[in-house]
């Protein structure tokens, strides 16, 4: 558990970090100007946003072979690396910059999803206990944006309260940075992930406005737009797209689409595009799975979630995924049984949890569909949705019940 506390004085972010037995760390990051970066660095930086992974990778390894005790080239390579499925060289990169760099907050945040990609899941909490460690005894030495970011991830990880990292972490950022991107990307997935789509397309406006042309501040804001407003959900999409066109989570987004729309021809080829840029991409192979249930092949949706979960075998997010796209085509049993092998693989997913607790309440099973939307909402007071079945659950609770074999039937007493 880790607890985020501002202390104004001197304009300094305290954190704590509440170990299992009660041991509080505290520590004070001063926000102070940040490291400017070189040209090098920000044409390493321009082709990973472009989408020329493997253009990134030549630049890093032959700056990485000149400069071997860089600290930012490794961080460059790992994230090139992994883009195109990459992801056991990507290991290697990282054992290897490890052993020469233990301080690295940068490092280790790629070194935890380097590991997560490849489902050494232990591996992952060690980057992320360590850089909370790091940071807690440390402070002094992370004073850039980037840094803070990085910190603020992985207080999320390890059980922070949201806003408090919202407010006291990337907030602060921006006023340290205004033009760091990493504050309003990891603002508007920290509001997209609990869905609250009042406050995510504020903090991806707000970085759009000092970098237009950033695909994955317009992809957010897709995202954000996404169940409101798809005129500019695909205006979004496509201007990512028009920067990065090797963008897989734009090109997913717009595959989910046209699974909405039925258009599977459509779906097929944009996730063919994915993956021509990573073979290995769970969430695209997911996709798929989804496709071939739908079009009723069996076999290519076997080989798909194998493929899924290729590296990652008990990667929660797949089966939720596939489960999400069958229950929204009404088909809540299968979905609610996907849910339930999300949660085999990793009980305290809450995605499945809350997915599972819908699908439960339309297939009618409600006691178990209330406690699970009860337990989502305890373990995440911010995630919207939970919150508004909790609502619903006590004002139902007040409407008289009629039923028959065939319906249950709830209306105000007055009625």
């Amino acid at each position: 558990m880790v607890r985020i506390s501002l202390n104004h004085d001197g304009n300094r972010l305290r954190a704590r970090r509440n170990l299992a037995g009660g041991r509080a760390i505290a520590c004070c990051l001063s926000l102070c100007a940040g490291f400017v970066w070189g040209a090098d660095f920000e044409d390493a930086e321009r082709l990973l946003r472009q989408g020329d992974y493997t253009g990134a990778v030549v630049m890093a390894e032959s700056s990485l072979a000149e400069r071997p005790y860089s600290l930012q080239w490794p961080v460059y390579l790992i994230e090139g690396l992994s883009n195109l499925g990459r992801y056991a060289e990507a290991r290697t990169v990282l054992t290897n910059a490890l052993a020469g760099e233990s301080r690295s907050i940068a490092l280790r945040w790629s070194g935890r999803e380097v590991y997560r990609q490849l489902g050494d899941q232990a591996a992952a909490n060690r980057m992320t206990d360590e850089i909370i460690d790091l940071v807690a005894s440390r402070p002094w030495s992370y004073r850039d944006a980037s840094d803070l970011v990085y910190f603020g991830r992985a207080a999320l990880a390890r059980g922070a309260d949201p806003k408090d990292v919202l407010d006291r972490v990337y907030a602060k950022t921006k006023q340290l940075d205004p033009q760091a991107r990493g504050p309003y990307l990891a603002g508007g997935e920290l509001a997209l992930d609990k869905g609250d789509y009042a406050l995510a397309p504020k903090q991806f406006q707000e970085g759009l406005e000092r970098l237009p042309g950033d695909p994955d501040l317009h992809l957010g804001l897709a995202r954000a737009f996404a169940p409101s407003d798809p005129s500019l959900m695909m205006a979004s999409v496509q201007a990512a797209l028009k920067v990065n066109p090797n963008h897989i989570p734009s090109l997913l987004l717009l595959a989910d689409y046209a699974v909405d729309a039925e258009d599977y021809p459509e779906a097929e080829r944009l996730t063919d595009h994915a993956r021509s840029v990573n073979p290995y991409h769970p969430e695209t192979w997911a996709y798929r799975a989804v496709l071939a249930h739908l079009q009723n092949q069996p076999g290519r949706e076997q080989a798909a979630m194998e493929m899924a979960l290729k590296f990652w075998t008990n990667n929660p997010a797949v089966p939720h995924l596939v489960g999400r796209k069958l229950s929204q085509k009404y088909r809540f049993a299968e979905g609610a049984e996907r849910q339930r092998q999300a949660l085999a693989f990793q009980p305290d997913f809450l995605p499945a949890k809350e997915q599972l607790a819908q699908d439960l309440l339309r297939l009618g099973q409600e006691t178990e569909g209330w406690r699970l939307a009860e337990e989502v909402h305890q373990a995440d007071g911010y995630d919207v949705a939970a919150m508004n079945l909790v609502t619903l659950k006590d004002a139902m609770a007040k409407y008289h019940t009629l039923t028959n074999e065939h319906f249950v039937v709830r209306m105000v007493p007055r009625e």
